[in-house]
């Protein structure tokens, strides 16, 4: 890719250009052919943004990785069944020597399948390696719980990429409020602000949206409270002067959350003292 930016920017230095310019030079030089700018064109020609939705298929001899591809949209918004990507899907996956290895394909069709070799019958699949993908993706419940054991050991652009997996597949429709606190909880362990807001911002979502009544409400409260609570108390409800910027932008998300939406007495008791 760069060799290809390199050349086109040399060839065309003060002259005047079009996109077919720049993705034949980057398909020239990757060789990568009409197959690369077929690629190219679905992004750059079409609206919308790909949602690849992966299985696992198990068995005594290893794993196998199920794709297939659609236009993401929310629940409750008309497909369109004819819109396809060339998507480059790389996927990364737990194996026998616990170090874990990367495969990667070019998913020119509505569905492809990825073996997976090295993987045991309880193998965990991330869909976007390194989170360098562009698509979101969802995955059937089993599997999302199995990722869901290993979201600690994520780099943290994958965690990111992750939470929002969990975020696109509940407003896709693939999974529940009840399946969103589960996929989430590991997250929460983690620090930094970023997967914080991204893991408070799904929560508050729910609370304002889907929880109707008093019991739901509870729950969401409880599940805050266990999640970021004891974050919260390690912090200090006051800075302290010399601390990193990061903590004290934690703190700033997690006053505001966790005494403003959900009105954990704790909380506003600390900070009103």
């Amino acid at each position: 890719f760069r060799r290809g930016l390199r050349d086109y920017i040399h060839a065309h230095a003060f002259g005047s250009v079009t996109t077919r310019d720049l993705v034949n030079a980057i398909a020239r030089a990757s060789g990568g052919g009409d197959r690369l700018r077929a690629a190219f064109d679905s992004f750059l020609d079409q609206p919308g943004v790909p949602y690849v939705h992966a299985s696992v298929a198990r068995s005594a001899s290893g794993a196998v990785l199920h794709l297939r591809q659609s236009r993401y949209r929310p629940l409750g918004s008309a497909p369109n069944a004819r819109l396809r990507w060339g998507i480059p899907v790389c996927v990364r996956y737990g194996n026998d020597d616990g170090a874990g290895r990367t495969r990667c394909t070019l998913m020119e069709r509505t569905s492809a399948t990825l073996d997976l070799p090295g993987a045991n019958a309880d193998t965990w699949v991330m869909p976007n390696a390194d989170a360098r993908g562009y698509y979101h993706f969802g995955m059937a419940r089993a599997d999302l719980a199995a990722l869901a054991l290993h979201a600690g050991t994520l780099g943290e652009a994958e965690q990111l990429a992750y939470a929002d997996a969990v975020d696109a597949s509940f407003r896709h429709g693939d999974i529940d409020a009840g399946d969103v606190l589960a996929a989430l909880k590991p997250l929460a362990r983690l620090e930094g602000e970023d997967i914080a807001a991204a893991v408070l911002g799904q929560i508050d979502w729910i609370w304002h949206h889907e929880a109707a009544t008093d019991a739901q409400r509870r729950r969401l409260q409880a599940w805050v409270s266990d999640a970021y609570l004891p974050r919260m108390r390690q912090l200090g409800y006051r800075g302290r002067a010399g601390e990193p910027e990061s903590k004290r932008s934690m703190r700033t998300l997690l006053d505001r959350t966790l005494a403003l939406t959900y009105r954990l007495p704790q909380v506003r008791s600390a900070l009103l003292a």
